[in-house]
């Protein structure tokens, strides 16, 4: 595929960033071409399918770019062709079953146990009742200096001053780079750190207490599990320690301790988090807190289970910082049985006080927080982190009251500075401002493949509310035609109330999904002048850049998964998938900005 994408680019003049419309209309209809094989699989938003390896025959020609048609004028000059939609729904009634079914769903992510349902109260009560209390904590804000200089924020420089109606890169006051001042010219250093620079962060901390999440699930859930580890971190007063991250469990190739390692340069912009918080480096933290973590701090029960077990040790071949209490496979299996303990460092809570395997919902009061994980220990891990915190009421504002002034503020810097790594914004810019052009589009999350979402949310046998969606996906899924009138309808209801101008649609989706995907262009090819763009563009363009950058490929997936993120975060108006932590991560960014009155959900496009 490279043998015909990177002449036509170049050609076109990609290399230097300057595009015209006629390298658009051959990025788009290159697609259309059947015939050039594929060097490796596209990504979607969540996960792969299998590699389509194909070679591009040697003897095939370049396209004629004189004979491509002109898909510019179409994205932008196209007539409204469509008769008028019934638009019954209001934005008010969307939010209304968006609160409905949010609240309703009690569904364990990803099948593996219900989440947030344990309740510390409880938990301190039964502690308190046994004496494991400590009666006399220590004033953890004796260290904290809390409060900045307003004007040191995180927002990026060289900003895009033209007043062209662009609302996808400059859009309710949000900025972006200019993409014309973007040059990338090599490999990103995503393996190393660099702390040159120093930062004074926003939030200060006890230079020698120390917190270090260990990240659980899939990359997603892992971002968040850090931004609520990041919130603990600040309110018992300890300096973070960056954690590793993980790859998809469906990307990990080789059966070692090390092959779903990620550094954290390869999720979050290091630098914009060291604005809020001090965090301490991974060498200087084996210094001071030796070979073992002094106490294992959970959110939820852990056990003897294989997967706790590998995660643990992919962290401790990480830290070279001791936490578990079997050091081999062999010693695990050997004693895996009724009376199996898993970690070493003391835990806190005990074990013992916790009764069910439920998630604990941590409480928001810095009180309460230092009695349940009281501890004089210099360094503590923190043991799986997820959804332990409720961010929910940053997003649904009929939940808005649930947040105290003081956490509501607290959660949107934590959003604010954990956004994904710069050169992941700097393609993304590229690919708004180059390919999309005027930067108004809409983003759409379709999360609901067969094999993940489908399996766990709708089993056999299940009712109500969320039965009927199920039913509602099966048919979109069995006639993608029904997705494809619900996206001509949000198009023209969009453009009704002003929110955008716009007939470009960037869906993201998982790999699996990319045939319906198709035949949804397909359908609003031939009956609407809306223009769909989805991962196996957005694919092209990363590997423009980054195809042989070693540190990029041992990850492309889960990058691409972010760069996909990354766009449809700047889109005019998102709709997100219900029950997915991709589309949430992306919400609570746009929710924080206040970027999201027109957003809604996707059964939106179903008809409801």
């Amino acid at each position: 595929m490279l043998n015909l994408v990177v002449p036509l680019l170049t050609l076109f003049g990609v290399l230097n960033l300057v595009v015209s419309s006629e390298a658009i209309e051959g990025f788009f209809n290159f697609f259309q071409d059947p015939t050039p094989g594929m060097s490796r699989n596209y990504v979607g938003s969540d996960g792969i399918i299998i590699h389509g390896n194909a070679a591009v025959s040697k003897e095939e020609t370049p396209i004629d770019p004189s004979k491509l048609q002109p898909v510019v004028q179409e994205l932008y000059h196209a007539q409204q062709n469509y008769q008028n939609i019934n638009t019954e729904n209001s934005y008010q009634q969307e939010l209304q079953v968006q609160q409905q079914v949010e609240q309703q769903l009690n569904f364990p992510q990803n099948g593996r146990m219900p989440i947030g349902s344990g309740n510390a109260a409880d938990i301190l009560n039964s502690m308190s009742e046994r004496n494991l209390l400590d009666p006399s904590p220590i004033k953890m804000s004796q260290f904290r200096e809390i409060g900045a200089d307003p004007e040191n924020d995180l927002e990026e420089t060289n900003v895009n001053q033209d007043n062209d109606f662009r609302p996808g890169l400059d859009f309710n006051n949000m900025q972006f780079p200019d993409s014309s001042k973007i040059h990338v010219t090599k490999c990103p250093n995503l393996d190393g750190h660099d702390w040159s620079e120093e930062i004074t962060p926003k939030y200060t901390s006890h230079p020698w207490r120390f917190l270090m999440p260990i990240l659980y699930y899939g990359p997603n859930n892992q971002i968040h599990g850090l931004r609520e580890s990041i919130i603990l971190a600040i309110k018992l007063n300890r300096t973070l320690a960056l954690p590793p991250f993980h790859k998809h469990a469906s990307l990990v190739e080789e059966n070692t301790p090390y092959s779903d390692l990620v550094e954290p340069t390869h999720r979050i912009d290091e630098r914009a988090l060291r604005h809020l918080v001090k965090i301490v480096k991974l060498d200087e933290l084996r210094q001071k807190c030796g070979t073992w973590f002094g106490t294992a701090l959970l959110t939820r029960p852990v056990s003897c289970q294989q997967n706790m077990f590998e995660r643990l040790f992919s962290f401790e071949y990480y830290t070279q910082i001791h936490i578990l209490k079997y050091h081999t496979w062999d010693d695990f299996k050997k004693n895996q049985g009724a009376n199996c303990e898993l970690l070493h460092s003391p835990p806190l809570p005990p074990l013992s006080a916790m009764a069910d395997k439920r998630a604990i919902q941590l409480p928001n009061s810095d009180e309460e927080l230092k009695k349940l994980y009281f501890s004089n220990e210099r360094c503590a891990a923190l043991v799986f982190p997820f959804k332990n915190f409720n961010f929910d009421p940053i997003v649904l504002k009929a939940q808005s009251d649930r947040l105290t002034p003081d956490m509501r503020s607290l959660m949107e810097d934590v959003i604010n500075a954990t956004p994904r790594p710069p050169y992941i914004k700097d393609v993304a810019t590229m690919f708004i401002d180059e390919i999309i052009r005027q930067g108004d589009f809409i983003g759409i999350h379709w999360r609901y493949d067969l094999d993940d979402w489908m399996s766990i949310n709708c089993k056999d046998g299940v009712q109500g509310f969320m039965g009927e969606k199920c039913s509602q996906i099966h048919s979109a899924r069995a006639d993608p035609t029904i997705l494809a009138r619900g996206v001509a309808k949000i198009v023209q209801y969009l453009g009704e109330k002003g929110a955008t101008r716009s007939k470009i649609v960037y869906i993201a989706t998982p790999l699996a999904e990319e045939d319906m995907i198709e035949r949804i262009n397909d359908w609003l090819e031939q009956n609407t002048s809306i223009k769909v763009l989805w991962s196996r563009h957005l694919q092209t363009f990363f590997d423009h850049f980054y195809q042989n950058c070693d540190v990029v490929n041992r990850d492309w997936l889960d990058l691409l998964s972010l760069l996909e993120q990354e766009v449809v975060y700047r889109s005019t108006v998102f709709i997100r998938s219900v029950v997915s932590s991709w589309s949430l991560n992306v919400q609570l960014q746009r929710s924080v900005e206040n970027r999201d009155k027109f957003d809604v959900t996707n059964w939106r496009l179903l008809g409801t």
